[in-house]
């Protein structure tokens, strides 16, 4: 799963990389969002395989703020490499960081129990639906905050700092 996700996440940065219109580049985004939608319950599933229980909850702390420190790195990456060589190829080369885990992925394939689909009430799956959706909105709410924070930031008067 995680190396599909960086698969897709890799195409809609190469996507993203060569747009020339607002049209393709929401649906590459879009499509990096199905991405991050594989990636992290597979992520979550090879954590609580592969990391012994008594550190699973340092291994899931340090899964959890990805998201924040992702968003950190992308915004100083941006300027750092968008003023120098333009905004596609930092796409290009955010796309190109993905091919480790790609390789990674499909050269490590873990065999894991049979799917409970069959097993769940139907109680438990309605409750799965409903903490899978407000999920949803909470991943929807977070990185709205995140997209929208620099063009608020701006507009409500703070100056980019820039130490190069």
């Amino acid at each position: 799963g995680m190396a599909l996700a960086a698969s897709i996440t890799m195409i809609s940065m190469f996507g993203v990389s060569g747009s020339e219109s607002y049209g393709s580049i929401v649906g590459f985004m879009v499509l990096s969002g199905v991405a991050n939608g594989i990636a992290l319950p597979a992520s979550n599933l090879a954590l609580s395989r592969g990391v012994p229980i008594r550190h699973q909850g340092a291994a899931f702390g340090l899964k959890q703020s990805s998201g924040p420190i992702a968003t950190l790195a992308s915004g100083a990456a941006l300027p750092i490499i968008g003023l120098q060589f333009g905004w596609q190829r930092s796409f290009l080369l955010a796309g190109l960081s993905a091919t480790p885990l790609i390789a990674l992925g499909f050269k490590k394939r873990v065999a894991g129990p049979r799917s409970t689909r069959g097993q769940l009430s139907r109680e438990h799956r309605r409750a799965l639906f409903v903490l899978a959706f407000g999920a949803t909105l909470a991943v929807i709410g977070g990185s709205s905050l995140a997209a929208c924070y620099v063009s608020s930031a701006v507009t409500a008067g703070v100056q980019p700092l820039c130490y190069w």
